[in-house]
């Protein structure tokens, strides 16, 4: 198997399960994450983390995979990497050891990254004269900025834990990565599931303009607040 698949209380946990490969990713284990995740969405768990190995969470494509088609994986890719930023479920990423290229790029596609204190990070495509195409190019910015993006990618070179937490990119260091990733996200996850799904389309439409945006958050606002499940809970809080 290139993936297990353990549950920690309420929380699905992935393991990339590639270590001869550094978890390099190929079509099979592409395949088997999309399967897992089919599962998990309308399983009974809260949230999801998705993990690697002590050595490596993932080094990316698997370069050496025959009869892959480029521009195939790519589309895939991105299905994948959207279908994470929208997955019902919080996500996190616990990264240990090399998170680089493509594994970065899927850590970027779940809400939220926690790392090792020995994890190294970055995006080396450059280095081979190929750009990061799994969403780095779209996603980093928005997330750290274009000035330390361009840095990252131009220069492929990795950044320590320290840097990357400074920078916005992950936010926690761990030395008890998994541990620290279940326990981030039930903290996180199913408190309440409609204010849930409500806040994260509301910063979903952060980047419209500020008008728009306000609006989003208003029909949102006044949609959740008319909720059995806000009702239950304000009746709750004013009784006390």
């Amino acid at each position: 198997m290139r993936i297990m698949r353990t549950d920690d209380r309420d929380v699905a946990v992935l393991m990339f399960n590639r270590p001869e490969r550094l978890n390099a990713i190929d079509t099979a284990m592409l395949a088997e994450l999309n399967t897992h995740l089919d599962t998990i969405e309308s399983d009974a768990s809260r949230a999801l983390v998705i993990t690697g190995s002590p050595r490596a969470f993932c080094v990316g494509s698997d370069l050496k995979e025959k009869g892959a088609d480029g521009e195939l994986r790519i589309r895939h890719m991105h299905a994948l990497i959207q279908r994470l930023r929208a997955f019902p479920k919080i996500g996190v990423a616990a990264l240990s050891g090399y998170a680089l290229g493509g594994g970065l790029e899927i850590a970027l596609g779940l809400q939220f990254r926690i790392a090792d204190p020995n994890a190294v990070l970055g995006l080396p495509e450059v280095k081979l004269g190929l750009i990061p195409a799994y969403g780095a190019t779209q996603i980093l910015p928005r997330l750290i900025g274009e000035t330390r993006s361009l840095d990252l990618m131009l220069s492929g070179d990795p950044i320590d834990p320290v840097t990357a937490l400074a920078w916005g990119l992950i936010d926690r260091i761990n030395e008890n990565v998994v541990e620290a990733a279940v326990e981030f996200a039930l903290q996180r996850a199913g408190n309440r599931s409609s204010a849930e799904a409500a806040i994260r389309q509301a910063v979903g439409a952060s980047g419209m303009p500020l008008a728009e945006g306000l609006d989003v958050e208003r029909e949102l606002a006044i949609a959740t607040s008319g909720s059995n499940e806000a009702k239950a809970a304000l009746a709750a809080f004013t009784a006390r």
